[in-house]
């Protein structure tokens, strides 16, 4: 994924994104765990979270900048935006929804946490889709 820049549309300005596919983060996901002692991620459970993620620095005392490397989706978060129990009451679709939603604004590689607890069967098409 890349941005493109501001482009002005009548009086508002937006950033306009290309969505990179999962299978071309993943390279990028292998390479960050091979490489790196610890890898940062942080739950995202929507395209804001992930926005409010992208944009997360920190500056360490020593003045090296840091952020998160990856993101994480757990049926818990997803579950709790949406005012429900986290005991599969969210589906499947509606999850992987809210991953499309994260990817579309964000560059960074996602977990997906597909075991909900639930049925073999449901995790089978979660990883197929």
């Amino acid at each position: 994924m890349f941005s493109r820049g501001p482009v002005k549309a009548g009086a508002m300005t937006a950033r306009v994104r290309c969505v990179s596919t999962t299978w071309s983060r993943l390279p990028a996901l292998r390479r960050m765990i091979q490489e790196k002692p610890i890898v940062r991620a942080i739950e995202a459970h929507s395209g804001f979270s992930a926005l409010v993620v992208d944009s997360a620095v920190a500056t360490r005392p020593d003045g090296k900048q840091v952020s998160f490397d990856c993101l994480w989706s757990s049926s818990l978060t997803s579950s709790a935006i949406k005012g429900k129990p986290d005991i599969e009451t969210v589906t499947t679709s509606e999850r992987l929804q809210i991953v499309d939603d994260v990817l579309e604004v964000s560059k960074k590689p996602i977990l997906y946490d597909g075991d909900t607890g639930g049925a073999k069967e449901i995790f089978a098409f979660t990883v197929k889709k």
